[in-house]
């Protein structure tokens, strides 16, 4: 992936040291992160404008859970994956989130970068 296939990554997390990582992990693939955000309002404010090529997502956040994320980012078709510390349960999160490829962090830079990989391709 070179930094021409993505015009920029949406990044939702509200641990700092996370989001540091997930961004240099993404720039070390050469994929451009357009915006960090550590709350739910705050990216759905950012999205009201802009549309993401990809969106790393954390399920829970401070300011609550994310599912009206991931209904925005569905409905435009935004490649996403789910990237959190809570582990994915079907009855819970299957109809929010069920399309979305979703890693338990703390994992490897592999392991996201595959799931990513993945997330994109089921758009090309």
């Amino acid at each position: 992936m070179t930094e021409t296939d993505l015009a920029g990554a949406l990044l939702v997390e509200d641990e700092i040291f996370v989001v540091l990582d997930m961004e240099d992990t993404l720039r070390h693939h050469g994929i451009r992160v357009a915006a960090s955000c550590s709350s739910i309002a705050q990216a759905l404010e950012w999205l009201e404008s802009n549309r993401p090529n990809l969106a790393v997502i954390d399920y829970r956040l401070r300011d609550g859970t994310s599912e009206k994320i991931a209904k925005v980012l569905r409905t435009r078709n935004v490649p996403t994956v789910v990237y959190s510390a809570n582990s994915f349960e079907p009855p819970l999160h299957e109809e929010d989130f069920g399309t979305f490829p979703w890693v338990d962090k703390p994992s490897d830079a592999a392991v996201l970068m595959a799931a990513i990989q993945a997330a994109m391709g089921r758009f090309v």
